[in-house]
């Protein structure tokens, strides 16, 4: 599988806004999925304890964090399967505050649903349900066959 985060040097300020930011992006639906809940927990667990209930965006200082926040907001957004209206204009919203153009938001959405469709490189017996897996994350059918038919590195 894909990698998707390359190591990135993390102070509490900013792991604490990113913790925020996938909080508000499990939230925005109206509904939070149990995989965004365990998301979640998983990186508050090495956190300070924080009351903010909002993300300090200044505290996202330099490309590779922004990169960092970004990816993480996609990860909540597509870990249920699928990016909603809501998600989608959230980590857009965020991404024009940060100064980042919408082609590289859509990069790194198609990038995140990739490495996840990635667990699923070289099925053969359900590839009509991963191709629809890939379908429900965004992807298109080159993206889709990229994945699926990429050399495993295992």
């Amino acid at each position: 599988m894909r990698d998707l985060m390359n190591f990135v040097d993390l102070d509490a300020r900013a792991a604490g806004a990113i913790a925020v930011g996938m909080r508000e992006m499990a939230q925005v639906d109206g509904h939070q999925h149990p995989r965004e809940a365990e998301m979640i927990a998983l990186l508050e667990a090495d956190l300070p304890d924080s009351d903010a209930d909002s993300v300090e965006l200044d505290a996202l200082d330099g490309r590779a964090v922004q990169d960092a926040f970004l990816k993480s907001l996609a990860l909540v957004a597509l870990v249920d399967g699928a990016l909603k209206p809501t998600e989608s204009a959230l980590i857009h919203g965020y991404a024009e505050k940060l100064g980042r153009a919408r082609g590289e938001v859509d990069a790194i959405l198609k990038d995140v649903a990739q490495v996840m469709l990635s667990a699923f490189t070289g099925v053969t017996v359900f590839r009509e349900q991963a191709v629809q897996i890939g379908q429900s994350l965004g992807l298109n059918e080159d993206d889709i066959n990229e994945v699926l038919d990429a050399q495993s590195n295992d």
